[in-house]
């Protein structure tokens, strides 16, 4: 609760400072702090390691993309499929509307083809940076036996097991402090552009360029962290293996 607390302040204050006050700035944060924290750990870690098993990944899903992409499993049950790829992409056509209205915002004054160009590029190469070192940083450890990622992730959860990495990297505590910070500003930046597009969605004859008042903003900040404080206290079941596909969505 004091998480949450502390975190929807943060993007509340954002909220009522304004686009380019207070979203933009938080996003500049997140943005420089997780590429902060990958490339320090990309050069203190095994640095050939990730990068020779990097280019090989990216080999191996550009030569089965169609296979994989394609896959329905049709000789077994579908569980992975449903799990993992159907799950996903409805998982981002929830996130669609609200990512649309941000984009589109923060974007004014670019061309249609220079946002695209931004989102696919930009994006792309983000992701595959950011998740190939980080991914390969945790597997050499379960490789060579440093960290069984595997069993801490079974037995005690993720956030122990991403502990237990970060604090094998020289000056651990720090880092794993700093990486702490960045996942909260990371959710508050997420949180704000989530009420700024509730809000702008039902504020009506918005003219364009203009943001929705900062009443309506701070009322939808307040009704999205109401949700997650409503879920602790009905002791709903937020572990994801004990929910549905249809749950799942739903809280997403």
């Amino acid at each position: 609760m004091i998480v949450i607390v502390a975190v929807s302040v943060l993007f509340t204050l954002s909220s009522w400072v304004g686009m380019d006050g207070g979203m933009k700035r938080l996003s500049h944060m997140v943005c420089w702090g997780v590429l902060a924290l990958t490339v320090y750990i990309y050069l203190v870690g095994p640095t050939q390691f990730i990068t020779s098993n990097s280019l090989s990944s990216m080999g191996l899903m550009l030569t089965n993309f169609v296979d994989m992409s394609l896959f329905t499993d049709p000789m077994g049950d579908g569980k992975f499929t449903r799990e993992w790829t159907v799950f996903y992409w409805l998982w981002w056509i929830s996130y669609a509307p609200g990512v649309a209205l941000f984009v589109t915002r923060v974007s004014r004054g670019r061309t249609i083809r220079e946002v695209i160009v931004a989102l696919m590029l930009g994006g792309c190469v983000g992701a595959w940076f950011v998740f190939g070192v980080l991914e390969n940083y945790s597997l050499h450890h379960f490789i060579t036996g440093i960290v069984n990622v595997p069993g801490v992730l079974n037995q005690q959860g993720g956030e122990v097991a991403i502990g237990m990495l970060l604090g094998q990297l020289p000056a651990g505590r720090l880092v794993m402090a700093f990486f702490l910070i960045a996942m909260a500003v990371f959710l508050a930046a997420h949180m704000d552009a989530v009420g700024y597009a509730v809000s702008a969605t039902c504020t009506r004859d918005l003219a364009e360029g203009e943001d929705p008042a900062p009443a309506d903003r701070l009322f939808w900040c307040i009704m999205l962290t109401l949700v997650p404080l409503a879920m602790i206290f009905s002791k709903a079941p937020l572990n994801s293996k004990r929910l549905t596909d249809r749950q799942r969505l739903t809280l997403m």
